[in-house]
């Protein structure tokens, strides 16, 4: 991750249990047939929590805007897993995986 004042302060913010979910997009490219083909994928993490966070304080703290660092995560579920979620990246994909929507039936 690169460093700034945002990246700074929000780890800054963070309390020791929490627990939070988190998004990036990347291109994955796959041959097929002779074939190169290159999708957009959007990849959601969920059930993470930063490993060490009194340390990553005192790194981020000391490092300039620009800089990179490391982030390391770890489960917060008893069972020990991160679980994610991937699609391929459009306007309505990145929507419904950051904010699921969520189904109410009537009894």
């Amino acid at each position: 991750m690169e460093v700034s004042e945002l990246s700074r302060s929000s780890i800054n913010n963070m309390s020791e249990d929490a627990r939070f979910a988190l998004a990036y997009t990347e291109d994955v490219t796959v041959t097929l047939f002779g074939q190169t083909l290159k999708f957009p994928l959007l990849r959601r993490i969920d059930g993470a929590s930063l490993d060490n966070l009194g340390v990553l304080k005192q790194k981020i703290a000391s490092l300039n805007d620009g800089d990179k660092i490391e982030l390391r995560y770890i489960p917060v579920d008893q069972d020990g897993f991160i679980t994610y979620s991937d699609a391929f990246y459009s306007e309505d994909a990145k929507q419904n995986l950051l904010y699921p929507h969520t189904e109410q039936t009537e009894n």
